[in-house]
This record gives C-alpha cells, sequence and structure tokens, in this order.
C-alpha cells in the first residue's frame, strides 16, 4: 500500500520479510543504477543542486526500507506499528546506500 510521498508498506508473512527486503534492495538498485552514468555510479555521488538550490555532492539514489513485525510485539491499534516501521526506515538512512533495518527488540513488560 502507499502510505504518502515515497513511503509504501507491505504486509507479509515474518518468515519470508528479510528475503523480500534483500530481493527488493536488489531489483532497486539494479534499476536505478540505469539512471547514472557508469563513472557517477562508480564513485557513488553526483554534483547537483539540492532542494535549496546548492550544488554539492549528493548520494546516488538508494532504498531504506524499515520493518517491524507483531511476532516480537503487539501493537495497540495500526498507527503505532507503522510508527515502528518509520523509526526503522529512519535508522536504515543513517547507513550509506541500500539497506533495510529490522526492529529486533523485544517488547518489555511491565512487572506489576
Amino acid at each position: 500500500g502507499h502510505i504518502g510521498g515515497d513511503d509504501f508498506v507491505i504486509i507479509m508473512k515474518p518468515d519470508l520479510i528479510e528475503k523480500a527486503a534483500e530481493n527488493i534492495i536488489e531489483r532497486f538498485d539494479t534499476m536505478i543504477a540505469g539512471f547514472y552514468d557508469a563513472a557517477d555510479w562508480d564513485v557513488g555521488y553526483i554534483f547537483a543542486a539540492d532542494r535549496k538550490g546548492v550544488w554539492s555532492k549528493l548520494p546516488v539514489t538508494s532504498i531504506s526500507i524499515g520493518i517491524t513485525d507483531t511476532e516480537r510485539r503487539t501493537f495497540s491499534y495500526h498507527v503505532e506499528l507503522m510508527q515502528r516501521a518509520s523509526e526503522m526506515k529512519g535508522y536504515a538512512k543513517k547507513f550509506a546506500g541500500s539497506c533495510y533495518k529490522m526492529d529486533k527488540r523485544e517488547k518489555k513488560t511491565n512487572p506489576l
């Protein structure tokens, strides 16, 4: 489904998630490479104007995937699940190139 902007959601069986993310990244990187000159792709960046019109070195386009699941933790409502996936996507964006990051934290239980 389409969340908005360039954000999408895929709902699937937990045992398929990581392999699907790896396949998406592989296909994306193969496809996006065709939009760059080989020399730019090889160095990993281009010189272009950013959103503010300032010329700078910009990395080649990549995809960041944030993953969470309902096996390690339960969510009270769907927005909470989407917020966790968005948090993981933000974490993935901190790494160079296309990647996915999966939330493997266990839910903390209340001892009371």
